[in-house]
């Protein structure tokens, strides 16, 4: 907290400053003046809050007698009355404090009091030169003579002696004394600079350039005098040594701190302030130094790795010219040699060849021609001087504009800056830029408010631009206060802007003011009573283009003792410009009255202290004659859920002709709309209807129903159903029959149809769209929609109702429904119709007026779900005050409240329901919806171009890698558009939220309900992308909540599955099953794999047991064949040859080899290729043994062994057949398999070492996998529809045998395709448990 003698000092600085602005005498200014005055001497710094006071009144309060407060109520100012004595060793602003020198000083002096430890020589000791510049931190200072320096003063120094520190009125002396003994050297903008450093006590570095060091050493004398005085006056003969240094020593001395500057500059990596140092040595240097330093300053301002400290000439920069951009050596060259003193005098002698070997740049970026290089680089450098002073011009021209002529100049300062910023060195460039910030186009937009006298939006702007050129002030250790072009030609800008802002800004404050009325002040209230308080609900406006702050209100007359007063909200209120608030009044009644008028008065504060106040009257008449409040409660007259009864029915006539007529045509339809549009009431009603007739049977089935159910059971409870309502003589065929096709209800229907004769038959599912995806694509879903347009033929209307993915199913199969018809409902059009649906439910009970039934209107957009939940809250307002009239204050009030009630399950359609079917898209789509609804909330629900949501999403708190590009907010602004959630305003591009309630909501809630959606969503997405397979589905699986198996079971089949050298986990097998969409799949599923778990799943032990038997099934072959030996000839059975059908990398072939390891036959190969061998062998008493490790049909061995016939000699093949010497062994078989190569091939010995039963075929009656018969047709069919997807030509796999057999490290395509092929089932991937090579 700072001090009161702080406060003191700013405000008798500011007073002094006003003095030498406008008149010696001035001693009032007004507070918002004053308080202008303390923020520019402090860097806008200042807050009341800082030194205990709430506002800048209360600060003032602080400072009587010194600061007294005058002037009107509307207009205060403060009054100086007195300067006080007793803070003149206490702080300066702090603006001072950074802009002047540090505080070890700039050329300071030694002390010698009492024989003190001497500083540096001419440097004055840093204990002293804090004691006497330390004004900023409020520490007093005090000399201590027995350690013989000066220090911060403690509590137990009482009667120390103080050290004279320096107060902000002396500094501010000092610099105009400074000013006006230097001035007579100053022009132009450079006077402005310096004029405004010593007004507004600015940093050191807003002097002109070579002002700066005379400052610092004028500063130094005079704090060495102030310490001469002090010493003195102490008689310690302790006087300060004034003795000259020597020339050399000061020589030394600045030396020395140059190299540190250059030193400090380095290790922060500030390459350029290292140049702009070096620089300064340029002016007057002999010539061999001004060779080396051309040398360092080049090097400096054109690299960006660091400064080569060994360069010692210009010879040495070329020799590492190539560590360097052409174009950033070359102009970094011309700047430094603008530096020199003489161009035109005798230049280093290195000069002459740097500038032959970048002529060719410097005349492309320079656009000069001389003969000589050296004449071209001085011709550069008068360009260069050229264009800044172009620039300088423009900028003079500038600092002499108003508010209302800055814009135009600014254009032509641009203008110019641009064409210099090629010709500067790379650093200047971008201090350059700091224009395009300063003068671009949020200047233009300030200053074209001012223009145009938009003061709203002056003062709007305002704030933001301060506080950006606050960011971009250069700090003390910046680059740009090393650079001439920055201080010369931007700080004159930054200047000048804020005395345009200033001048902007107070204008505005005139021009805006608030102005508060009620919006409509009459109303209607139960005045007979005078029993209990009455309450009223009004909207107050401020019309005006000011803010109301502290808003009140007063009663300015009686009228019959009635007393108004305000309830809500609880104390002083607030209401922005063109803004408004909901204001409850408690009334209460002297007696009871008819009509009453209540004249009062809205009392308020404008942002520049004003206290204003606005007349206006309220008046209150009798409502009518209270209802049966009771009987209203029994019977409320708005329904939050769908109704039922026609009467209740608004603005559906026409719809409801449609379908009345569609049913008794049997018309199919899809109907579809957004969601809480009213479907389901219209549906209800028309259910209603119809179920009246004696020739009409009609069904409404809603989701709850059928969301568990599959194609076969929603079949069956659509019969069941309908023989109920219709009480006919049919038996409905059992659950089983059905299957899991719907196809079986065709047969049905048609008995049905058959058994009433001209009976009407109507089925309505409504949300249709939100049973299963599988319903509706891919092959099960052709197959349903094939099923339904049958169904629809034989005598079954149906009404699929749902919301706007109804569209996308309906285009999707519209080929195959082509009889069927598409309605869509919106909202109800006719504001006839809205009327009827707020006034006649209540009618001649409660009375709504015609503003506030338009108001609901419009607020709802017609929407029938909305202006129920609207009303129902005004009916409950009327029940809690029995009130029986409703007006627009009444709605106002409502609107407020409705919209705290409602959450996103009430608005989530709105970005949720995207006219898409795949998961996963409907997800992304989702997300990209949230997002740019929250920029459009933003805005204000309203937007022009893309460009603008992108710029609104940079406000709101998301990550900048989470961010979504132009593209995704396009894409998803355009599907709103079609979905009719945005619509365009007039005849423009603009585009604003169709609904209003909504728009309100999104206004307050996107944020906090929408965002988070999108962010989940980027979330997932690197979730997925960092989490490997297996790990992912375990992440989804977590996620998408409860599975029909349990994870024990799923743990049970896990270790028998060992597929390609890795085991199968739980997250993988619940991946795979949940392909299967539903539950019932998945069972299904899970009991075909669990079969294959523990009976036909062939791993490596059970393989090499199988081709131990094949071994052993040969051996036996050889005893009984022929003389019973093997012939063996280099430790090969010579007399044994092994083949196979298929490619050697594939199973026969792997079979093969393995047998080959063990037995080492004298050949092995392919079947076809071992004519040759049986010839040479026919007479050796050979054996032929093809091996394969699986046969399913058989059909594969029989084609490959007529193949292998039919390479070999007939004379051979009848030799060898005859003498049983060809077998056809197989590890694994089913006896269909061994039976077909026994028939085709009889005089062939075909065996299998293992021969598979039906256990392991999936729909076979006696594999005993389903509990039931339903339960196997139902796992045939759906197999069946999967196994189309996958493979077309064997969707039950090859030879349509449904085998269940895996080997660990093959899939049979004998088997289920389920389990072995990957593909696209539905529309989605399909991802296979075992990958079939």
């Amino acid at each position: 907290m700072k001090t009161r003698e702080q406060a003191l000092e700013l405000v008798e600085a500011a007073f002094l400053q006003a003095r030498r602005k406008t008149a010696p005498e001035a001693r009032q200014m007004t507070l918002a003046v004053l308080n202008n005055r303390l923020l520019q001497m402090t860097d806008h710094r200042f807050r009341p809050q800082d030194f205990g006071a709430k506002d800048l009144k209360a600060f003032a309060s602080l400072l009587h007698p010194y600061l007294r407060l005058v002037g009107e109520p509307n207009r205060p100012a403060v009054e100086w009355t007195s300067a006080s004595d007793s803070t003149a060793s206490d702080s300066a602003p702090p603006s001072a404090a950074h802009g002047n020198t540090s505080v070890t000083g700039p050329t300071q002096v030694a002390v010698n009091p009492s024989a003190p430890p001497q500083g540096e020589a001419g440097r004055v000791r840093k204990d002293l030169w804090m004691a006497i510049m330390d004004y900023s931190s409020g520490r007093p200072y005090i000399w201590d003579a027995s350690a013989g320096r000066a220090r911060v003063a403690q509590a137990n120094d009482e009667g120390a002696l103080r050290m004279p520190t320096l107060t902000m009125v002396e500094l501010a002396e000092w610099r105009f004394s400074f000013v006006e003994a230097n001035k007579g050297q100053l022009q132009g903008q450079a006077l402005v600079s310096a004029q405004r450093w010593q007004e507004q006590g600015l940093p050191t570095t807003y002097l002109p350039f070579t002002l700066q060091q005379l400052w610092n050493k004028e500063l130094a004398l005079r704090v060495k005098q102030r310490l001469q005085d002090f010493f003195s006056r102490l008689n310690q003969g302790g006087a300060i040594d004034t003795e000259e240094v020597s020339a050399s020593s000061r020589a030394e001395a600045e030396r020395a701190a140059l190299e540190a500057e250059v030193g400090a500059a380095s290790d922060r990596g500030d390459l350029y302030s290292v140049g702009a140092l070096l620089a300064q040595g340029l002016s007057g240097a002999e010539p061999d130094a001004a060779e080396e330093l051309l040398a360092k300053v080049t090097s400096a301002w054109a690299s960006t790795r660091g400064v080569a400290t060994d360069i010692k000439s210009l010879e040495d920069l070329v020799g590492r010219k190539e560590t360097f951009t052409v174009s950033n050596l070359t102009t970094a060259f011309v700047n430094a040699l603008g530096r020199l003193d003489d161009l035109d005098a005798a230049l280093p002698e290195g000069v002459s060849d740097f500038a032959f070997r970048i002529r060719d740049e410097v005349r492309s970026i320079y656009d000069v021609e001389r003969k000589s290089p050296v004449d071209m680089c001085r011709a550069a450098v008068a360009t260069l001087d050229h264009a800044v002073g172009e620039v300088r011009s423009a900028i003079e021209r500038f600092v002499r504009t108003s508010p209302a002529t800055a814009s135009a100049v600014a254009v032509e300062v641009l203008k110019y800056a641009h064409r210099l910023q090629p010709l500067v060195v790379p650093a200047e460039r971008q201090f350059l830029r700091d224009l395009d910030m300063l003068i671009g186009p949020s200047f233009r937009k300030l200053f074209s408010a001012y223009e145009r006298s938009d003061a709203v939006e002056v003062l709007r702007r305002a704030p933001e631009f301060l506080e950006s050129m606050r960011k971009q002030r250069p700090s003390t250790t910046d680059p740009r206060q090393r650079s001439q072009v920055w201080m010369e030609l931007v700080k004159p800008v930054f200047d000048h802007l804020e005395t345009l802002i200033e001048e902007a800004t107070s204008r505005g404050e005139v021009a805006v003011a608030p102005a508060l009325a009620l919006r409509n002040p009459r109303t209607k209230a139960d005045l007979s009573s005078t029993k209990s308080d009455i309450t009223l609900a009004f909207t107050l406006v401020n019309r005006g283009q000011g803010h109301a702050n502290d808003v009140s209100l007063r009663q300015t007359g009686e009228t019959n003792g009635a007393e108004l007063a305000v309830i809500e909200p609880a104390g002083p209120f607030d209401v922005p410009p063109d803004g408004e608030q909901v204001v409850r009044l408690r009334l209460r009644l002297g007696a009871p009255i008819t009509e009453l008028d209540i004249p009062i008065e809205w009392s308020c504060q404008s942002n520049s202290g004003r206290i204003l106040a606005s007349a206006d009257c309220v008046h209150v008449s009798q409502q009518v004659t209270e209802p049966d409040w009771r009987a209203l409660l029994d019977n409320p007259p708005y329904s939050l859920n769908p109704i039922r009864q026609p009467e209740r029915l608004y603005g559906r006539a026409s719809s409801l002709g449609k379908l009345r007529l569609a049913a008794m045509a049997g018309a199919s339809h899809f109907v579809w709309g957004q969601k809480r549009i009213g479907k389901t009431s219209l549906l209800q009603v028309l259910a209603a209807e119809l179920s009246q007739r004696d020739d009409v049977t009609c069904v409404l089935l809603r989701m709850g129903e059928v969301a568990s159910l599959h194609e076969g059971q929603l079949a069956h409870l659509i019969a069941q159903r309908l023989v109920e309502k219709a009480q006919a003589a049919v038996q409905v065929p059992a659950e089983a029959e059905f299957g899991a096709s719907f196809s079986r209800l065709i047969p049905f229907m048609e008995e049905l149809v058959a058994s009433k004769g001209q009976h009407k038959y109507l089925v309505i599912i409504d949300e249709f769209d939100d049973l299963d995806a599988a319903f509706y694509t891919g092959e099960r879903g052709k197959q349903f929609v094939k099923s339904l347009r049958s169904v629809s033929e034989v005598g079954l209307t149906f009404f699929f109702v749902g919301s706007e993915r109804m569209e996308a199913i309906y285009s999707r199969h519209q080929a195959d429904l082509n009889k069927w018809r598409n309605i869509q409902l919106d909202r109800i059009d006719s504001r006839t119709d809205c009327r009827a649906l707020i006034t006649e439910p209540v009618i001649n009970v409660i009375e709504f007026s015609s503003e506030a039934v338009d108001f609901i209107t419009d607020f709802t957009a017609g929407n029938p779900f909305y202006i129920h939940n609207f009303c129902y809250q005004v009916f409950e307002r009327c029940l809690q005050e029995h009130r029986t009239f409703v007006d627009d204050n009444d709605t106002h009030a409502v609107r407020d409240q409705l919209l705290r009630a409602l959450g996103p399950t009430n608005f989530a359609h709105l970005w949720e329901d995207n006219p898409v079917l795949e998961p996963e898209e409907k997800r992304r789509e989702s997300a990209e919806n949230c997002v740019t609804l929250a920029c459009i909330a933003v805005l204000g629900g309203r937007y022009e171009a893309v460009e603008e949501l992108a710029e609104a999403q940079e406000t709101l708190p998301i990550a900048a890698e989470d961010r979504a590009s132009a593209t995704v907010l396009r894409r998803a602004s355009e599907r709103l558009a079609r979905r009719g959630v945005l619509s365009v305003v007039g005849s423009g591009t603009a585009r604003v939220i169709s609904l209003p309630i909504f728009r309100e909501w999104l206004g307050g809630s996107a944020i906090a309900r929408l965002l988070p959606q999108w962010s989940d969503y980027k979330e997932s997405l690197r979730r997925t992308q960092d989490q490997a397979g297996p790990e992912r589905e375990a992440i989804e699986a977590t996620e998408q909540g409860a599975f029909p198996i349990s994870e024990d079971d799923l743990l049970a089949i896990t270790p028998r599955l060992v597929y390609c050298g890795k085991q199968k986990d739980v997250a993988e097998i619940r991946s795979w099953l949940r392909q299967f969409d539903d539950d019932s799949r998945i069972e299904m599923a899970f009991q075909l794999l669990r079969r294959v778990a523990d009976k036909g799943f062939i791993n490596e032990g059970a393989k090499t047991l199988a081709l131990n038997v094949l071994e052993q099934m040969i051996q036996e072959k050889r005893r009984t064949t022929g003389e019973g030996k093997w012939q063996v000839v280099k430790e090969r059975r010579d007399n044994l040859a092994l083949g196979y059908f298929d490619a050697e990398h594939k199973s026969g072939g792997s079979t093969a080899r393995e047998l080959q390891k063990i037995l080492r036959p004298g050949k092995l190969g392919p079947a076809i290729g071992l004519e040759a061998w049986m010839r040479t062998h026919l007479e050796a008493d050979a054996l032929l043994v093809i091996a394969d490790d699986f046969a399913g049909t058989g059909q594969t061995l029989v084609e490959g062994m007529a193949k292998f016939q039919a390479k070999i000699d007939p004379g051979i093949w009848n030799r060898f057949v005859d003498e049983k010497r060809i077998a056809v062994y197989v590890m694994f078989a089913f006896p269909e398999a061994i039976a077909k190569v026994r028939k085709a091939f009889p005089g062939i010995e075909v065996v299998a070492a293992t021969v598979l039963g039906d256990e392991l075929r999936a729909c076979d009656e006696a594999a005993g996998i389903f509990a039931d018969e339903a339960e196997r047709r139902f796992a045939e069919q759906v197999l069946q529809q999967i196994g189309r997807e996958l493979s077309p030509t064997a969707p039950m796999g090859h030879g349509g045998q449904g085998a269940l057999v895996i080997f660990h490290n093959a899939a049979p395509n004998n088997s289920l395709p389920i389990f072995w092929c990957s593909g696209t089932v539905g529309e989605r991937p399909w991802k296979a448990l075992f990958q079939r090579a």
